[in-house]
């Protein structure tokens, strides 16, 4: 195969050495097979690559982190853009901002930013493309306190199909930049974005708290309810069934950022109402924090989402149901390296998560909980079964009235019903703006948009 016209990156095709490990995404059920990679070093590459696939009517698939749930940052084929090699941070600490390109991962922007004692809101695992997940929402430890990662974007550098670059922020293509930040891989291929960055402190306190399934509905309670005496941190809960014998339990993941003493306050305070069955506090730095949650390689997932109204009695005994449902499946989602398989996850959507951005943008599940179904497995003659059963679990609670929004960025399947779900009635500004920027319809690999 020619290299493209232009291209100073690297091309690989099927049969040249390193074409298994270049086609790999985190989901290992999307084993697809490019026709090309064409894995960028610069925006002048990324231009010859669309230039090369537009030359042969040829559909694209784009790949930054490779993390997106539904799969689709491959393609069979087709022409693989790869920028996970277009990785550069810059902070400028004295306007408090920091430009990332997509490459960069999580951990890479936290060491550039973190030794000035700022950061951005990112998600929570250092292995995760932050200009990926800033398309489209994005939360983590700061979101409570600063909104969610697509709120925090002041500007994009985009290519469009044709091969133009345009800045997209607040004074420059207004209604794009309200767009992208919510729906933003429709429209062409961000080569860069601009992002504010927060005061973190140099340690935290990592807190992992376990509770029995026996206990599980107080301690939801208690966590709803429970006045900080640190700042708000991001609380993510997990229920599950024990990976050693296949009990019920329920666990908590979060971070104090404010004092020793605001932290034990807040520790005692939580452990005197409902007793834990285990507990871990640690010091650790920001990045150190971030190594925290990861999924196990070489893994096959699948997540079902929506967005769930309340924490409320209902929604708690529907939460816990799952876990006896679950126990009586033979077939369920085995441990994988010693850790649950299964779980239901959920976490607050609201505090600074909740509030309208500044300016407006697409994302509009705001306030509520993100109620999540997550499956984890090897085995690719279980993949019907347990994406079938997250589907299931959440189908249980849109059945119900208690859930109904979903995000085009937490579920591992979307088309464009889903896609309608999550923008509602944005959806028709969605589809005018597609046509204006993108009328051949070459990007949007996760949020389906079709134009108007």
């Amino acid at each position: 195969m020619d290299i493209p016209s232009g291209f100073e990156g690297e091309l690989i095709a099927a049969g040249m050495p390193g074409y298994d490990e270049a086609r790999r995404v985190f989901d290992r059920r999307a084993d697809k097979r490019p026709g090309a990679i064409l894995r960028c070093r610069s925006v002048e590459d990324v231009r010859a690559a669309l230039r090369f696939a537009r030359d042969r009517r040829s559909p694209i698939a784009v790949r930054s982190g490779g993390h997106g749930f539904t799969g689709r940052s491959t393609i069979d084929d087709g022409v693989l853009i790869d920028l996970s090699a277009m990785d550069g941070v810059i902070l400028d600490a004295d306007r408090r901002t920091v430009r990332i390109e997509p490459g960069a991962r999580t951990g890479r922007v936290l060491r550039a930013t973190v030794p000035a004692g700022l950061a951005p809101v990112t998600c929570a695992g250092n292995d995760i493309g932050v200009v990926g997940a800033a398309l489209f929402a994005g939360q983590g430890y700061l979101s409570p306190r600063h909104g969610n990662m697509c709120d925090n974007v002041l500007s994009f550098d985009l290519l469009l199909a044709d091969g133009r670059m345009i800045r997209v922020s607040r004074d420059e293509h207004p209604d794009l930049f309200w767009a992208m930040r919510g729906a933003g891989d429709n429209f062409g291929i961000v080569v860069a974005a601009e992002m504010r960055v927060h005061a973190v402190p140099p340690l935290i306190h990592a807190c992992a708290i376990e509770y029995d399934g026996s206990d599980a509905a107080a301690a939801m309670r208690l966590y709803r309810d429970h006045r900080w005496a640190s700042p708000l941190p991001w609380l993510l809960g997990s229920l599950f069934l024990d990976a050693a014998g296949g009990e019920p339990r329920l666990s908590y993941l979060f971070a104090l950022t404010g004092s020793e003493e605001e932290a034990r306050r807040d520790l005692d305070a939580l452990d005197r109402s409902v007793k834990p069955r285990a507990s871990t506090v640690d010091r650790m730095d920001w990045v150190g924090l971030h190594d925290c949650l990861a999924f196990p390689p070489d893994i096959r997932f699948h997540i079902a989402q929506r967005e769930l109204h309340a924490l409320d009695e209902t929604s708690i005994a529907l939460m816990l149901d799952e876990l006896p449902r679950l126990a009586a499946d033979p077939d369920r989602p085995t441990p994988v390296d010693g850790e649950p398989a299964a779980m239901i996850l959920f976490y607050p959507t609201d505090a600074a998560m909740g509030r309208p951005a500044d300016p407006p943008n697409a994302y509009s599940l705001r306030g509520g909980y993100d109620l999540e179904a997550v499956a984890l497995w090897r085995d690719p003659a279980r993949d019907a079964h347990h994406a079938g059963w997250a589907e299931g679990a959440i189908d249980r609670f849109v059945a119900s009235g208690l859930a109904t929004r979903a995000s085009v960025l937490a579920n591992s399947f979307v088309d464009e019903a889903l896609s309608r779900n999550c923008f509602a009635g944005d959806y028709a500004r969605l589809a005018a703006l597609k046509r204006v920027y993108d009328p051949g319809g070459l990007f949007g690999s996760t949020a389906i948009i079709r134009s108007a």
